[in-house]
């Protein structure tokens, strides 16, 4: 029992010396234990009997209350936790104790503070923000983790070779052998003193060496940075709260990579929290007021730049930033501001818009004051031999305006004002507001198509009352003038180099002509662009007879606006395809405008490189058949008379190291005059809808007619940019809200109607195309019945197909059955999207049938719109093993094929996937997956009913006869 040697005491008890043997005030349990020993050491006391029954009965029931009780100690102590870490965020020595090779996260556990700590902390990759994939070495069984990323110093100039040195781990010390086993001896013999000798020892060996180990390095704008994590490896993070399902829990909040870099998970995780205020309310069908229309519309377009910014991952890191605070302007938000010299501004390449940019503030090595939050210190006990308990702290805000070129240029600087919002604890620190602290500020750049977004809802005031009326959900817009249409009903609207209209064609086009606002549905190889180009040459031959019958009345004074078509779309390609159909118009001038991004790679400057965003590197390379119509190439043209000045700065920028912002300014003022002169010479301007709000256009053009081809992939706020930007007398949406939607990202916008375009919420007044030229009557089938009501007819002739059904008859749709393996990307970076997979064994299987056809080209669903080939063989990917599939069957949930399939059960990208053939579609996948959805599977019992499904796939055969295969446009 209790013994004064045992050096064991009760602290609640207020005893040197204690042993515990029962507690029969607190357990029942005990109570019998207690008779049990009383029974046996008490020989007069009459013995206690209990049956083997009762005994094992009062065990079983004590055990299940032992561990209910255990449960709510523990989250008591959750919520305490969770209590104090809202108040104040707390760093904290963190071991990696899980780590998937495979995985998406990796797990890791706070070992010096079990008592708050107990649960698993899980860190997802993608919240790191990693420019690659990471990589698990087998043989070392780590995994490899990269950054590359951008940091500057105001005052330190070695700060990229300190990112990059070895740093020494401040949680860790290493502890020589001999020492170590001096420590332990002690520890066995109880020698206390000899012990705190060692380790104080230890400790003033290392105060010498915690220096950054530095090492010669030129100073680039990117500083690469890796880190190997391995189980058992030690890992500093900071702590602070999240919230799921109502629920509030400890998460972490920065990951320490080393003492010059961390990584802020809070903003990375949750960037809608972080910058802008979560909307109260989804898009509409109709609206109140065009104001009413601003109000829900500029919170969803907050919200979509706020993930996209994050998303970008292209953040700039500024260290050592002084801070000046304004007075707090209300209540949870602080304001400031910090200056960037113009020197600073030129050597570290600050091209972004730094008053469209959301920030990130941070100040490192803060101390808790645990005479100020005495339960803090229960939660976390400070140590005699660890160091005090320190913390960063963050903020989160956004940048409100920055001083002019006039002004900066009269003061050297760029002073940029800020709102800070969000904050990562209740308490701020009194710290912050001294005179000589520095701060992290990282820096997240908007991007320019989401601004212009913004920008677009925040104009609507000053757009015109067509499009104020369209946007409100008004349908009575009335009509314009039937002289366009009876002209074209005179001649039949036949042009020269196309094919006859059809009637559905020609309905169209009368709309469009004689109404301010239309709608054209042209499903798949319905000859949708073919309506848009006719409408074009027409609306082109108004505009020549409106000038014709106007005396010429401009104002000197005033800048020569040209009226000309604008002719937008979502993306470079759907522009590209109307551009290639444009040139055919006889005495009709076009011009193909690419954005600055696309120009930058092609004629960079001194650190345009820097502006260039991920998005525009994968995107698909220009059309060189468009070269000769293209603004960049027509401005270095000798027909420009700034040709050969642009010709001269540029070699002057590839020879010259160093350029000044005063001359780079000076070629971009040139570039821009050269494009108004080459801007007045043309009728039609091509261009996606980001690029329509070009500042060159609102001084050059007059767009009197705006159409926007296939309206239905972009997001409204995508589509008013050049609607608001310009007052068009006449507007056409052409599109098919049956094929491929708006790329949207953001679950919650998805959830609050950013997926439904403004094509798509003015379907019902689509005036609809129904003869398709493209597929094969087979292939067309079962797409006209699934999508379009088996409204679609065929017409034009098409060759047999070389594909082979099993009984070796020549069919044009086929199905291979295939059980693959998928491997995944566990991040999103240039090379792809997160959970992005591959499927080896599909991969063979397209590739011997590919090899019996020409020409192939290889491409993505997403990218496919709009173009056809004589052969198109599909991959779905997607695949898992039948037992995993049986365990779901007969009904699979939602989350769990949105898990296995992804966006292969979307039905309009299986739409736009099984409509590009014209003679032969061959499917390749796992048909016992796909058959768990409900479009899939009707599919494939189309197929089966035609004994078009090859099971396994290796059983399809291809004639030997090479066809000649050939990407066309639609007609």
């Amino acid at each position: 029992m209790s013994t004064p040697h045992s050096k064991v005491g009760h602290n609640d008890l207020q005893l040197d010396s204690y042993t515990w043997a029962s507690s029969p005030m607190r357990r029942y349990m005990d109570i019998i234990v207690q008779r049990l020993l009383h029974s046996v050491l008490e020989k007069n006391t009459p013995s206690v009997k209990y049956t083997s029954k009762e005994i094992d009965l009062f065990c079983a029931r004590f055990q299940e209350k032992c561990e209910k009780k255990a449960k709510f100690d523990t989250h008591v102590q959750i919520l305490k936790t969770v209590n104090h870490l809202s108040r104040q965020s707390t760093q904290m020595m963190a071991i990696v104790n899980h780590l998937d090779p495979v995985g998406h996260n990796f797990q890791v556990s706070i070992p010096l503070n079990q008592v708050s700590m107990s649960q698993t902390l899980s860190i997802m990759y993608r919240h790191l923000k990693l420019i690659d994939q990471p990589k698990y070495d087998e043989k070392s069984q780590s995994m490899t983790l990269k950054w590359k990323c951008r940091v500057y110093s105001f005052t330190n100039t070695q700060i990229q070779s300190e990112c990059l040195g070895a740093q020494m781990n401040m949680h860790v010390t290493p502890v020589q052998t001999d020492t170590w086993q001096h420590i332990v001896s002690a520890l066995r013999e109880e020698d206390w003193e000899t012990v705190v000798q060692c380790v104080q020892s230890i400790k003033s060996s290392m105060d010498g060496k915690r220096e950054l180990r530095e090492e010669s390095f030129n100073v680039q704008h990117h500083t690469e940075i890796s880190l190997d994590l391995k189980v058992g490896r030690s890992l500093p993070v900071q702590l602070g709260t999240d919230t799921m399902c109502g629920q509030t829990f400890p998460a972490v909040q920065l990951v320490n990579i080393n003492p010059q870099f961390e990584i802020c998970v809070q903003h990375s995780k949750d960037p809608i929290k972080c910058f802008s205020e979560p909307p109260l309310q989804g898009s509409k069908k109709a609206y109140r007021s065009y104001n009413e229309y601003k109000d829900i519309w500029g919170k969803l377009c907050a919200v979509e730049t706020a993930y996209n910014a994050v998303a970008e991952n292209d953040s700039i890191i500024f260290e050592d930033v002084k801070i000046t605070w304004h007075r707090q302007s209300a209540k949870q938000t602080l304001q400031g501001n910090f200056r960037l010299s113009l020197k600073q501004k030129q050597q570290w390449s600050i091209e972004c818009d730094l008053k469209n940019c959301f920030l990130c503030v941070r100040l490192r090595d803060q101390t808790i004051d645990m005479q100020e939050d005495l339960h803090l210190s229960e939660i976390f006990p400070p140590w005699d031999l660890e160091e005090p308990q320190s913390f960063t702290w963050v903020a989160h805000g956004v940048t409100t305006k920055t001083s002019n070129a006039t002004e900066s240029k009269r003061l050297s600087y760029v002073q940029t004002d800020f709102i800070l919002h969000h904050f990562s604890m209740e308490n701020i620190p009194k710290s912050i507001f001294s005179e000589n602290v520095k701060f992290t500020v990282e820096l997240i750049p908007k991007k320019l198509p989401y601004v212009l977004n913004e920008h677009a809802i925040a104009n609507l005031t000053h757009a015109n009352c067509l499009v104020k009326s369209i946007v409100m959900g008004n349908k009575a817009l009335g009509t314009i003038s039937e002289n366009s249409r009876e002209k074209f009903e005179s001649e039949d609207g036949h042009l020269p180099g196309f094919s006859p209209l059809n009637d559905s064609q020609k309905d169209a086009i009368k709309r469009a002509l004689e109404r301010p606002f239309t709608l054209i549905q042209g499903p798949p190889g319905t000859g949708k662009t073919v309506v848009g180009i006719h409408i074009v040459y027409w609306f082109f031959m108004k505009n020549q007879e409106a000038e014709a019958t106007i005396p010429n009345t401009q104002d000197t004074k005033q800048p020569f606006k040209k009226n000309a078509i604008l002719y937008c779309g979502p993306s470079n390609k759907s522009v590209d395809i109307v551009a290639e159909q444009v040139l055919k118009l006889k005495g009709v001038r076009p011009l193909r405008v690419y954005s600055d991004q696309i120009e930058m790679l092609e004629f960079p400057y001194p650190g345009s490189h820097l502006k260039v965003c991920r998005k525009s590197l994968r995107e698909e390379k220009p059309n060189e058949a468009l070269r000769k119509i293209t603004l960049r190439y027509l401005i270095r043209k000798q027909d420009n008379p700034y040709a050969d000045k642009i010709t001269s700065f540029e070699k002057i920028i590839q020879t010259e190291k160093e350029v000044d912002d005063v001359r780079i300014a000076g070629y971009k003022k040139l570039l821009n005059e050269a494009r108004q002169h080459e801007l007045r010479k043309h009728d039609v301007i091509l261009c996606t809808c980001s690029s329509a709000s070009d500042p060159n256009f609102l001084k050059t053009m007059n767009f009197r007619q705006i159409l926007i081809d296939e309206c239905a992939m972009a997001t409204e706020p995508e589509a008013l940019i050049p609607l608001v930007a310009h007052s068009p007398e006449q507007i056409v949406l052409l599109g098919d809200h049956k094929q491929i939607r708006p790329i949207v990202e953001c679950e919650l916008m998805k959830k609050l109607g950013m997926k439904t375009s403004l094509f798509e919420r003015y379907m019902e007044d689509a005036v609809m195309l129904d003869t398709q030229y493209r597929m094969h009557e087979g292939i067309c089938k079962f797409p006209s019945w699934k999508f379009y009501k088996d409204s679609l007819k065929t017409e034009g002739e098409h060759e047999l197909s070389a594909l082979c059904s099993p009984s070796n008859k020549q069919t044009p749709i086929l199905f291979g059955h295939v059980e693959g393996r998928e491997v995944g990307l566990l991040v999103s970076t240039e090379k792809g999207n997160e959970n992005s997979t591959a499927n080896v064994e599909e991969a063979e299987e397209v590739v011997r049938v590919a090899k019996e056809v020409k020409d192939v080209t290889v491409c993505t669903i997403m990218k496919s719109q709009g173009s056809e080939w004589r052969y198109v063989i599909l991959s779905t990917v997607r695949s898992c093993p039948i037992s995993d599939i049986n365990k779901e069957l007969p009904r699979p949930t939602k989350a769990w094929l949105s898990k296995r399939l992804g966006f292969v059960i979307d039905p309009n990208l299986v739409n736009v996937g099984i409509t590009r053939a014209q003679d032969g579609l061959c499917i390749i996948g796992n048909k016992n997956l796909l058959r768990c959805n409900e479009l899939w599977r009707e599919l494939l019992e189309h197929y089966e009913k035609l004994n078009c499904v090859v099971d396994p796939a290796k059983g399809i055969q291809v004639l030997n006869t090479k066809h000649k295969q050939k990407a066309k446009q639609k007609k």
